[in-house]
């Protein structure tokens, strides 16, 4: 993980509902990638949101996009999320769009994920990819992870893993997100 203004953050370590740590799934990731095929940040994804419908992110080109990976499991994860909608709330009217993506296994429902976002007063969108296929195509490991595409879809470099110091969290996103916006 590269150091960050976010470093000494906490995060949660993902396992495999198999019971395989993920550091192992990760490194199984790397090796299909290396001999079949580009990494996801090289392609477009979707992905299903909670009402059902698909999310393709090619239809933000033009916008930032913010792109939070969390789980209903992990501390960290509870923490960022008001933080992060009052970030979004900022940027309303604003070429930006944010999403949650769950990584909760399937066994999670969708109405368990609504609840979850409504307790703690989060209304971004939530998307799922309970198989961290993302994360895995960036080899990212652990929870919060944060990423943003620019306004063409690329990613800003790697994704930010953890979360500890609300106020840390939102300068440095704030900053990023106006540098991004900046014609």
């Amino acid at each position: 993980m590269t150091p960050t203004p976010f470093s000494g953050d906490a995060c949660c370590a993902k396992v495999h509902r198999s019971g395989v740590p993920m550091k192992k799934v990760f490194a199984l990731a790397l090796v299909a990638f290396a001999l079949y095929g580009t990494p996801a940040q090289k392609r477009s994804f979707s992905l299903p949101a909670l009402d059902g419908r698909m999310v393709d992110l090619t239809h933000y080109r033009g916008q930032v996009v913010v792109l939070s990976f969390g789980a209903t499991w992990c501390p960290p994860c509870r923490e960022e999320l008001p933080v992060l909608q009052k970030v979004a709330d900022q940027y309303t009217g604003r070429p930006v769009a944010f999403f949650w993506i769950s990584i909760d296994d399937p066994e999670i429902s969708n109405d368990q994920l609504r609840q979850f976002v409504s307790r703690l007063g989060v209304r971004l969108p939530v998307l799922r990819d309970p198989e961290a296929r993302i994360l895995q195509g960036f080899k990212t490991e652990g929870v919060p992870a944060l990423l943003l595409l620019d306004r063409n879809g690329d990613p800003i470099g790697a994704p930010h893993v953890g979360f500890a110091d609300p106020e840390s969290y939102v300068n440095e996103l704030t900053k990023m997100l106006d540098a991004l916006l900046k014609p």
